[in-house]
């Protein structure tokens, strides 16, 4: 596992990583029955010309259960938020907080639309902009989120129950 990854998974254990459907946290022990769940699934990616190791990088997964990952399979991030929303009680505020847990931004993920889009290359141009612009939006969360664990201090979407 590169460094990048173990980066990912101290936040999200750290961070309670709750899943996004049943909303269990991630911890050592219930680590064995998570998955890594791709938020931007590889056929997406993969049909737009991101090959190579691009669809799993580490900021593009998620620690979810094996249940959440099934029913997610290959949505576009847009429809798989729009379900749990409508599905979880709380609601849009429940579906935030449970990804703020894996330092993943609710806004950067909330995109999608790409079969609406007839144009092959305005498809491919848009899914890369999303992709790139999670990145980079998760990214700078997770740096955020180890310099605190790193002084020592809880950092924002950290549960401390």
């Amino acid at each position: 596992m590169d460094t990048l990854a173990r980066c990912v998974l101290a936040v999200s254990l750290r961070g309670g990583g709750l899943d996004l459907a049943d909303g269990t946290p991630a911890s050592r022990a219930h680590l064995k029955s998570r998955e890594y769940h791709h938020l931007f699934p590889d056929s997406l990616l993969q049909n737009v010309g991101i090959t190579d190791e691009q669809p799993s990088k580490a900021l593009n997964c998620a620690l979810i259960t094996w249940n959440t990952n099934r029913n997610i399979s290959a949505k576009e991030p847009i429809q798989y938020l729009r379900e749990r929303v409508l599905s979880a009680a709380l609601g849009e505020t429940e579906i935030r907080s449970r990804l703020c847990t894996h330092a993943i931004p609710f806004d950067a993920l909330n995109v999608g639309g790409y079969t609406n889009i007839d144009d092959t290359v305005l498809r491919a141009q848009k899914v890369w902009n999303d992709y790139d612009k999670f990145l980079t939006a998760r990214g700078q969360i997770i740096m955020a989120a180890l310099k605190e664990l790193c002084e020592g201090r809880n950092w924002p979407g950290m549960r401390t129950d």
